[in-house]
């Protein structure tokens, strides 16, 4: 699968959408079936699952891999980040830039008109199963409004493993939105639908004025575990706490621990422990304007 080469500057895709969605996911089928040289900005390597027999090299901020591809951990700044590609002898067919769960995609796809790069899309992902929830809790709506409303095209995921009555309630949610994006399953997401969006002509300038902030910290949790224990604990966290990701040990197993919303899953990994990084609200009126969206948790 080869994309076409019809432009001088390097197009840029921004994936957003809600936590948990399945930015991640798609982002490692992108840099496994594909033929082109598709250049991925996330914030953190751990995230993403490539094959250690897919990696050509692995330096302190970049993964290059064998189909030609690189996965560029954000440095200092997107911005920094992207200039520091466009300086690249070979330059990419695509740069994806993952946002974050919380984040304005449209903010964030204003760094796509750097010079050597055009916007070709803004690509959002809605969870079928928690969008009804999601799009309808006061201490998100605002979010998940403004990622649909930014959106060029619109992907509903786990619709494989929604019930009927969640789909129904994901699709209104989405209907509620004022939007002119296309909605498509995420089955039928490929880079060449990808590089075919074509972006409104009107700039997305975004709004803060009703936005309320997240706040990322590190869950420490306690000592003795086992397996059983550690759901429980997930189980018992506030409602305020939105999304929680991370790897860790129990008697001498390690786990990759996700939780979205209220449901919890944890699973055996061989990957080293990275601690939990929980997002949560903030919704006092006097923090609101001091903390924005955050980068850092996909």
């Amino acid at each position: 699968m080869s994309l076409p080469k019809n432009t001088s500057t390097v197009p840029v895709i921004v994936v957003g959408g809600y936590l948990g969605a399945g930015k991640t996911t798609l982002i490692n089928e992108l840099l496994t079936q594909t033929q082109s040289r598709i250049a991925v900005i996330v914030n953190d390597f751990g995230s993403i699952n490539i094959d250690a027999s897919l990696i050509a090299q692995h330096n302190s901020d970049t993964i290059e891999l064998t189909n030609g591809c690189i996965c560029c951990s954000l440095g200092s700044s997107l911005a920094d980040t992207m200039l520091t590609l466009s300086d690249r002898e070979i330059q990419p067919d695509l740069v994806v830039v993952e946002a974050s769960g919380v984040a304005d995609p449209g903010a964030v796809a204003a760094n796509a008109h750097l010079a050597g790069f055009h916007l070709s899309g803004i690509l959002v992902l809605v969870d079928a199963i928690n969008a009804g929830r999601t799009a309808n809790s006061k201490l998100t709506t605002h979010t998940f409004h403004q990622q649909i409303s930014t959106a060029h095209l619109l992907a509903i995921t786990k619709s494989d493993v929604a019930s009927q009555q969640q789909l129904q309630d994901c699709v209104d949610a989405i209907h509620q939105v004022p939007h002119s994006a296309s909605v498509i399953h995420r089955k039928d997401v490929s880079a060449e639908s990808l590089i075919g969006l074509q972006p409104p002509t009107t700039t997305h300038v975004p709004s803060h004025e009703h936005a309320l902030p997240f706040r990322d910290s590190t869950l420490n949790i306690p000592p003795g575990f086992d397996k059983a224990g550690l759901q429980k604990f997930f189980d018992a966290l506030p409602i305020h706490i939105v999304r929680a990701k991370g790897i860790v040990a129990l008697h001498g197993e390690h786990f990759l621990v996700q939780r979205v919303g209220t449901h919890t899953a944890i699973t055996p990994t061989s990957l080293d422990p990275t601690g939990i990084v929980a997002i949560s609200t903030e919704y006092h009126s006097q923090q609101r304007a001091s903390r924005g969206a955050r980068w850092n948790v996909q």
